[in-house]
């Protein structure tokens, strides 16, 4: 009888480019954002003041076609608050006006997005000399427009892993399953230079290290929350880690958004 043959696939050589660590601190600012393939990696020491000392290193592979290979964020604060001082990330999509989007997915209608889905691993870990307080996760921004301002219009967070020297309150909702892991849900006006923007925080109850996770779905739950307007656009999706104080440093491995 005849043989079924075996079709060959021809695979695309996928070209990496690798960013090497860079490093600022309170003795030598700055910030840096580096674009290859579908994604940015930004060290976005952004709220520098509020530490009275600090030192922050990122460093990344990024492949085309195929996402991330790995990036690493070091970053080391000292501080007696609890302000967020920093967010090194990885950002997919359009981050304001002035910059081109990193993917002909985003800009995308909440009505009318895809799945988004984010794969690959993310740890942060505290290094041995002091405790570390932070919150690691993905940051999804919108607009009420096709196209973004320079003006953040709507948030929404998924916290992977978290560490504060207080416990959190005043949850709008707790264990909330999506996509069979449950979350405790902050939900809030954020206030920032005399404006405000619906933002809502999902914190994983257990710690995510393996990331399988459909950002639609959590788009899709703010919204019949009341907590995103229907009518909005999704423009960016970030991963990285806000850093409050001390050393940590994490990592995140073979990351993409499909």
């Amino acid at each position: 009888g005849a043989t079924a043959s075996t079709p060959v696939l021809s695979a695309t050589t996928a070209t990496s480019k690798t960013f090497p660590s860079t490093c600022y601190s309170n003795t030598s600012p700055g910030d840096s954002t580096n674009t290859y393939g579908g994604f940015t990696v930004s060290s976005n020491i952004w709220n520098p003041g509020a530490a009275t000392a600090y030192r922050q290193c990122t460093s990344a592979t990024l492949q085309a076609p195929g996402g991330v290979v790995s990036a690493e964020f070091d970053w080391d604060f000292t501080s007696t608050n609890s302000d967020v001082k920093t967010y090194p990330n990885l950002q997919f999509g359009q981050q304001n006006a002035t910059s081109p989007s990193t993917t002909p997915l985003l800009p995308v209608a909440i009505t009318a997005m895809p799945p988004l889905t984010a794969t690959g691993t993310i740890t942060t870990t505290c290094a041995t000399e002091a405790p570390c307080y932070f919150d690691s996760g993905f940051d999804v921004f919108f607009s009420s427009t096709p196209k973004p301002t320079n003006l953040i219009e709507g948030e929404l967070m998924i916290i992977t892993s978290y560490k504060f020297g207080q416990p959190l309150g005043g949850w709008a909702a707790t264990n909330v399953s999506i996509g069979g892991l449950t979350y405790n849900l902050r939900q809030f006006e954020m206030k920032s230079g005399g404006r405000s923007w619906p933002y809502v925080a999902y914190y994983a109850t257990s710690p995510i290290t393996q990331i399988h996770l459909s950002i639609k779905d959590f788009v899709t739950d703010a919204v019949k929350r009341g907590y995103i307007p229907a009518s909005y656009y999704v423009d960016m999706v970030e991963i990285g880690t806000e850093a409050l104080s001390g050393h940590g440093i994490t990592k995140i491995t073979n990351f993409n958004i499909q």
